[in-house]
């Protein structure tokens, strides 16, 4: 009666796809363990970052539990090729890990925003939460420098164009 939200479907071992395949036409499954069957009512929302439709011609994916799960399907670019998102996304999670912790969001200095603008996100989405969960978290000070980033976006510093910008 719920929602199951499937991450990085694209790598689900063959053998495993048929048993979501038999789920999702039939309804039913077996709990480990258990004896009989059981009867589910859900909805599907599957992700993944590979070309699924490319995995079905090689093999690698089944055809049909592909077009089980292609019924609406978003395809959203990369976050390094959204930067006009990075800023909302950022203070979103900065702000929920900062109340999390109990504590207000610190606030940048213009060159953290830049730099964050700058950065590829290799990591995407995950990568963006994941740096501003640790500013919310371990921030000492309520306003924060570049210096102050995780030490995994320090390691390449890419290029910062001059900034005007005057953030939260």
């Amino acid at each position: 009666g719920g929602t199951l939200f499937l991450d990085e479907i694209g790598d689900l071992p063959l053998a495993a796809q048929t048993r979501l395949l038999r789920l999702l036409e039939e309804g039913t499954y077996r709990p480990v363990g258990a004896e009989g069957m059981r009867q589910a009512r859900i909805r599907v929302v599957a992700a993944t970052w590979r070309d699924l439709s490319m995995d079905v011609e090689e093999g690698r994916f089944r055809r049909d539990l592909y077009h089980r799960l292609a019924v609406v399907e978003l395809r959203l670019s990369p976050l390094r090729d959204r930067p006009e998102d990075i800023e909302a996304l950022f203070f979103h999670f900065l702000d929920e890990a900062a109340s999390k912790a109990g504590r207000a969001a610190p606030r940048l200095d213009a060159t953290v925003l830049a730099y964050l603008r700058a950065w590829p996100w290799p990591g995407n989405v995950r990568e963006l939460r994941n740096a501003a969960s640790y500013l919310g978290a371990m921030a000492t000070s309520a306003r924060v420098g570049l210096d102050d980033l995780p030490a995994q976006l320090l390691r390449e510093r890419p290029d910062l164009p001059p900034t005007a910008v005057s953030p939260r």
